[in-house]
């Protein structure tokens, strides 16, 4: 994987006999202890592959590359190789939401790197970075489009609005057209079906609300709607992720029980 130019523009080849020759692995060396023992760009590999080894490797790297530490753009350029995997990984998942998604995915993982919060946070520095740039690439190409949320899309064939509205736990006022409410109270319809499996009821109350609001005044919306909540808008937006995700995943089991 790492002869392969095209996430980057330029080789693993080329990149290592680049850092080889400028003697980068002995100054990185110098300034983390879990690099200590390394020389050079094949020893680096070698520890990086050692099972025991992996995750202090990339921890130093990111440490390196971080915009609150050393922002090493070489460390940079080999944890973009070295989590290649990662990167085409969620081009593969996410690819049918852009037609640029190699090089979003690539922007967003290079921001997860630089912002890393590598003084408090444990595990694995692999994992972390593949869920962070997921949820962040979900959060540009789908939740700033309303069109592409796949729930409008869904109809219910036959059910009482006037009772589904009476007890439903979604509160918020209408701001839809007459000629809309059908698709309205379709929507709530099935947020109710989704918390009747699961999904929690806060996080889909948030979910309708905050979409309600994005739907008169724009994503701008986030951050007023969520101090009103009493909220970090990032807390918003994750909860939005994680309701949007597990209605994804209940689409296919909501479309066959209404069909």
């Amino acid at each position: 994987m790492f002869d392969n130019p095209t996430l980057i523009g330029c080789s693993w080849t080329a990149l290592a006999s680049r850092l080889d020759a400028a003697g980068t692995v002995p100054r990185w060396a110098s300034i983390e202890p879990d690099l200590s023992d390394l020389a050079n760009m094949d020893d680096l590999i070698t520890a990086w592959r050692d099972a025991v080894r992996c995750n202090h490797v990339l921890l130093a790297l990111i440490r390196l590359a971080a915009a609150d530490s050393t922002r090493d753009d070489d460390a940079l350029l080999v944890l973009l190789h070295l989590l290649s995997g990662v990167a085409w990984r969620l081009v593969g998942q996410l690819g049918d939401l852009s037609a640029d998604i190699t090089a979003v995915v690539l922007a967003e993982l290079t921001c997860q790197i630089r912002t890393y919060r590598w003084r408090c946070w444990r595990g694995s520095v692999t994992a972390t970075l593949e869920r962070q740039t997921r949820r962040a690439v979900l959060d540009d190409l789908l939740l700033r489009d309303r069109h592409h949320v796949e729930h409008r899309d869904v109809r219910l064939q036959h059910f009482d609005p006037i009772e589904r509205r009476r007890r439903s736990p979604f509160r918020v006022e209408r701001t839809v057209p007459a000629e809309d409410a059908q698709e309205d109270l379709d929507l709530v319809d099935m947020l109710l079906w989704a918390a009747g499996r699961g999904v929690p009821v806060e996080d889909l109350e948030l979910l309708l609300a905050s979409e309600r609001r994005r739907g008169t005044f724009g994503s701008r919306a986030d951050a007023r709607f969520a101090t009103e909540r009493g909220i970090a808008r990032r807390t918003l937006l994750r909860r939005r992720v994680r309701a949007l995700e597990a209605l994804r995943e209940l689409a296919p089991s909501y479309l066959a029980d209404v069909a």
